[in-house]
């Protein structure tokens, strides 16, 4: 399974998505919405935080713990 978090300079709502996989456990990656257009594109958003699991959208904005680990697990 691949996580990646699109993010911005100074987002908060990021800040907290990173701590939450954290406490979770789980690996992903960060993506700098600045500098990474063409995924923006493909995936058609364009706000951060956003996560997304195998190169699917599965939150734009802040899930709750809950509804993270929920979404993950039915992943894996």
């Amino acid at each position: 399974m691949k996580i990646q978090v699109l993010t911005s300079e100074g987002c908060s709502g990021c800040d907290k998505i990173e701590e939450m996989l954290d406490d979770l456990d789980v690996k992903y990656e960060l993506i700098d919405i600045a500098k990474s257009s063409e995924i923006l594109k493909r995936i058609m958003v364009f706000t951060a935080p956003s996560v997304l699991i195998d190169d699917e959208l599965a939150f734009s904005g802040v899930p709750s713990k809950k509804e993270l680990f929920q979404k993950i697990k039915n992943y894996k």
